[in-house]
């Protein structure tokens, strides 16, 4: 059997056994079951960029499935299985969640990243402004990850005046995204086979959300250090985000920084986001956003210039939303630099446009 076959196959056995869960533990009252899926065709003028190319790309779909039940009154356990169009399936996250109160909630196993505004959903296109998350924060990075392998408190404190704070602490491992180029900039020539997966071991991370009495206005700060696996040196990550949502509008700013000592390099992004409604079914989107890398002040050798190491972006969409499920979107952008422009095997960084021009159409639903 064929990886897609597969694949479909263990989705088709969790649908399978929810029947039987839900005999258990009354399937009505207590498991929840929601899923969201999400198809983009693209064409760009030249470069491959999210995964579009000059011919156009139809290929570029992927549909989750998420399940939680409330076992008794403390006690919920929560996962979901994502399958992608080229039929590699994932475990997103799988936890169990114990509340000890409504301000502190203990979580354990693979727990979803609490970092910034998106982490949490970051596959869920319907909660979007455009058809893709910004790539300077949520793209090969090395900064947000899926998911994190160990213990996380969370809880939420109301204050008076309508002021609220909800907080995440966590420790255990965490795997980035991450393309291994940060580390090629650094040692040239590296071959890609000797990358591994990044990871950062005996992580400590928190995140903090300060909800104001400004209906939909919010502000929050994220920060993690973690080990790295392979070498042993540590890296540190510091972020903070604010957002309004309110009516007709959404609008989204996040920045970032992290220092990492085992290249000795530092990494800055940042994004500005918004959109706005025309009545029940018209939006429009908005995008800037900005990355690059670069090596510590005074230390390893200088790529200053390499297109490779620095992403600008402008985009502006159109949405049509037929209900809160059902968007059909569209969208262009325009992008500088080559930082997360897939490079051919064939040719050299130098060899291409450092400008793409880059034209998406797709959907995006969930239930």
């Amino acid at each position: 059997m064929n990886r897609p076959y597969r694949s479909l196959a263990v989705l088709a056995a969790v649908l399978g056994l929810l029947p039987a869960a839900a005999s258990a533990i009354d399937l009505t009252d207590k498991v929840h079951l929601s899923g969201f899926g999400h198809w983009q065709y693209g064409r760009t003028d030249g470069n491959t960029f999210l995964g579009a190319t000059e011919d156009g790309e139809y290929d570029n779909g992927d549909f989750a499935l998420s399940v939680s039940a409330q076992v008794s009154d403390p006690l919920r356990i929560a996962g979901q299985l994502h399958l992608a169009y080229d039929g590699t399936t994932e475990l997103d996250f799988a936890f169990a969640e114990y509340s000890l109160s409504d301000a502190a909630k203990l979580r354990a196993g693979l727990v979803k990243h609490p970092f910034g505004i998106s982490t949490e959903v970051l596959h869920v296109g319907t909660l979007r402004l455009l058809g893709d998350l910004p790539q300077s924060l949520y793209g090969t990075t090395g900064v947000v990850s899926e998911a994190i392998k160990g213990l996380a408190f969370a809880g939420r404190k109301d204050f008076a005046s309508s002021w609220a704070l909800s907080y995440d602490v966590y420790a255990g491992e965490l795997n980035p995204f991450n393309d291994g180029l940060n580390h090629e900039l650094l040692e040239p020539g590296i071959e890609e086979d000797e990358e591994e997966e990044l990871s950062y071991r005996d992580a400590l991370g928190a995140r903090a959300v300060l909800e104001t009495p400004v209906d939909g206005l919010s502000f929050g700060v994220s920060a993690y250090r973690g080990v790295e696996e392979e070498d042993g040196t540590t890296a540190e990550t510091l972020g903070g985000h604010v957002r309004f949502a309110r009516g007709a509008w959404d609008v989204r700013a996040e920045a970032f920084g992290q220092h990492a000592e085992s290249g000795a390099i530092e990494q800055r992004g940042y994004y500005l986001e918004a959109a706005r409604r025309f009545g029940e079914k018209w939006q429009v989107a908005a995008l800037a956003e900005s990355f690059e890398v670069t090596p510590e002040s005074g230390t390893g050798p200088s790529f200053a210039g390499d297109p490779r190491s620095e992403h600008d972006l402008l985009a502006l969409g159109l949405n049509y939303w037929f209900s809160p499920n059902l968007v059909f979107r569209t969208s262009v952008r325009e992008i500088e630099g080559l930082r997360f422009v897939e490079i051919p095997d064939d040719q050299e960084p130098a060899e291409l446009d450092e400008s793409t021009r880059l034209f998406t159409f797709g959907v995006d639903f969930s239930f």
